[in-house]
């Protein structure tokens, strides 16, 4: 050393900048920005010095990592505290990291009151917390505080609940927490009534539906259709009935706004009956249906075309299929679209047809009026045929026409291609003719053709009965022989011994005169 002196020589000597390396972590924001603000660890500092750091540096993907090296960028020193000054300093060189942290979301599950605690993943409504527009789904289940109706209530069980991959990658988050909001369960109703004039739909008349298993509500009210008549309405929210606790169920989880309410305004079922007389036909005619059952108040309807019987014969309450009958329009109201005859009593009841019976025979001497006289009815129907038998009594027994039979006695209608049972005997009438003479007698020949009263014998006189009788008939020649003399011409009648001339007559009897030979 004593050779040696650093006196005059040149000495120079550098203080290098000290390189920092600088780290943090920040939550997944779905980008690759490294900011100042996140790296708030600056290594290799001298002392208690401290240094500021601007700018942003770079990662090399978004996602969620550990020490992930970030890439400087713009990121710069500045001055700090304690003596720190940024050029005594470097970056570069610097180990620089970032850990990316999964962000933690709560999401929120939205679903109608169903009665149970079960809160779905497929019941997701939203996340708080989602980044850069990215989504995500939710799977599993977990369970709520309640299972009743309200706004946030609590997942207290996140049980099963997973994110799932969307646009964004499930591991660049966490599942914080959930609530779910549940609303009221949605009832559709149907209902129905029979016709009845008036635009009510009772509560009474309608069932709720989309009830949670084993639940029930009361309802009540009135409900109104847009019209009283016949048809299938929609009745919005079921305006007019109010739902109740029931067996199970509580109103306040349930609503009825938002349903589907559907009414349905039946037809009234109408039945008609009536009478008639027989007439041989299956026919079941409109005029004969009359009365008209079930209709509304004081409404009323037409009825046109046939209905059919199973037979023509009387009988009590008979059914009438339908064939082409029909309603229509009638007044008060009453529309033919608002009734039907489907499904309806409908019954004539077929009664038996009276019958007028004109009997008649030659004058006999006696009020009897025997069936076997009969002459015609009145009202047979159809071309049909019957016979009379037994026997009445006349109200005198003289010649006469329509001589009341006063009493029937007897006398009762017979089958013939009718049957009886079908007609009534409701009077008889007898015709008496007159009672047709007979008469013979005989001469000696005389040379003329004279046949005097004297010599003539009137016959078929009614027993205890006698006639006088006068004047001459002719014989059609004067010469012994034997006669047919016509209508006994020449020869009159009077009253006799109990018997009366108007009761009889001569014109087509057998008169029969001969001359004998001298």
């Amino acid at each position: 050393a004593s050779n040696y002196t650093l006196t005059g020589g040149t000495h120079n000597f550098t203080v290098n900048r000290r390189v920092v390396g600088v780290s943090g972590t920040r939550l997944y924001d779905a980008t690759t920005n490294a900011v100042a603000s996140d790296l708030s660890t600056h290594a290799n500092l001298v002392g208690s010095q401290t240094l500021t750091l601007s700018g942003t540096g770079t990662l090399s993907n978004a996602n969620v990592g550990n020490n992930k090296t970030v890439t400087l960028n713009t990121l710069a020193l500045g001055n700090g505290s304690n003596g720190g000054l940024a050029a005594n300093y470097t970056l570069t060189g610097g180990t620089h990291q970032l850990t990316v942290n999964q962000r933690p979301l709560n999401a929120t599950l939205a679903r109608q009151y169903d009665g149970t605690t079960n809160a779905a993943g497929s019941d997701l409504s939203s996340f708080d917390a989602l980044q850069g527009g990215e989504t995500l789904t939710l799977s599993g289940s977990g369970t709520a505080a309640n299972d009743n109706v309200a706004n946030g209530i609590s997942v207290s069980s996140l049980g099963s609940l997973a994110l799932v991959n969307g646009t964004g990658l499930a591991s660049n988050y966490s599942l914080n927490s959930a609530a779910i909001n549940i609303t009221q369960r949605v009832l559709n109703s149907s209902g129905s009534k029979t016709y009845d004039a008036n635009t009510n739909a009772l509560a009474g008349a309608i069932t709720l539906s989309n009830l949670v298993s084993g639940e029930a509500l009361n309802h009540s009210g009135t409900a109104t259709t847009s019209s009283a008549n016949a048809g299938s309405y929609t009745i919005s929210n079921l305006s007019g009935i109010s739902i109740a606790d029931g067996s199970g169920g509580a109103a306040s989880n349930y609503t009825l706004t938002g349903g589907t309410h559907n009414f349905t305004v039946n037809r009234r079922v109408v039945g008609v009956s009536g009478t008639r007389l027989y007439d041989a036909t299956t026919n079941a005619v409109a005029s004969d249906l009359s009365t008209h059952a079930n209709l509304v108040g004081s409404q009323t309807l037409t009825l046109s075309g046939t209905g059919t019987l199973s037979n023509a014969n009387v009988g009590n309450n008979k059914t009438v299929t339908l064939n082409t009958l029909a309603l229509g329009n009638g007044s008060n109201g009453g529309l033919a679209a608002n009734y039907t005859l489907t499904g309806g009593t409908h019954q004539l009841t077929v009664n038996q047809r009276p019958l007028n019976a004109t009997l008649a025979r030659q004058y006999d001497g006696t009020t009897n009026a025997a069936g076997s006289d009969l002459s015609s009815f009145d009202a047979l129907q159809g071309g049909e045929t019957l016979t009379l038998s037994g026997s009445g009594t006349a109200a005198n027994d003289n010649v006469a026409n329509g001589i009341s039979v006063s009493s029937l006695g007897s006398l009762a209608l017979v089958n013939g291609t009718g049957l009886a049972s079908n007609y009534s005997l409701n009077s008889a009438a007898i015709n008496i003719t007159q009672r047709v003479l007979n008469s013979s007698g005989s001469k000696t020949y005389d040379a003329n053709t004279n046949a005097l009263a004297g010599a003539i014998t009137l016959s078929n006189l009614v027993s205890g009965e006698a006639l006088n009788h006068s004047g001459t008939a002719t014989t059609s020649s004067a010469n012994a022989g034997s006669y047919t003399i016509s209508n006994l011409s020449g020869i009159s009648i009077a009253d006799g011994s109990g018997g009366a001339a108007s009761n009889y007559t001569l014109t087509g009897g057998t008169h029969n005169f001969t001359v004998n030979r001298r």
